[in-house]
């Protein structure tokens, strides 16, 4: 992973990427998919020690988004995987900030 998205110079630069990676995911081509996810993962995996909460709030923005099923679901499978790491103090105030997002997606 880049030093650039590992410093906290850019803020901007780690919720363009994931925005543009979860994009990307979905597309209709399996080969895009394939490697945005993979990118994606990868990205999380670089950024977990530093940018956690940075890397939550890009995911939880893309939930609210309620764009394509598939950009849903990656973005709940990362986010989802993350949520274990956060700190007590945020989150119940996490899940109560995600509770009406997961509600409007699951009344699609």
């Amino acid at each position: 992973c880049s030093t650039a998205l590992r410093s906290a110079s850019n803020p901007q630069l780690v919720s363009s990427t994931i925005e543009l990676l979860v994009h990307a995911y979905a597309n209709v081509d399996q080969d895009i998919r394939l490697g945005a996810s993979e990118n994606l993962h990868r990205l999380i995996k670089a950024l977990l020690g530093t940018q956690l909460s940075r890397l939550q709030q890009s995911l939880f923005h893309e939930l609210k988004k309620n764009g394509a099923s598939r950009s849903i679901s990656i973005s709940l499978e990362c986010f989802s995987s993350l949520y274990p790491r956060t700190r007590p103090q945020k989150s119940q105030s996490l899940s109560q900030q995600l509770h009406p997002v997961l509600m409007r997606i699951m009344e699609r």
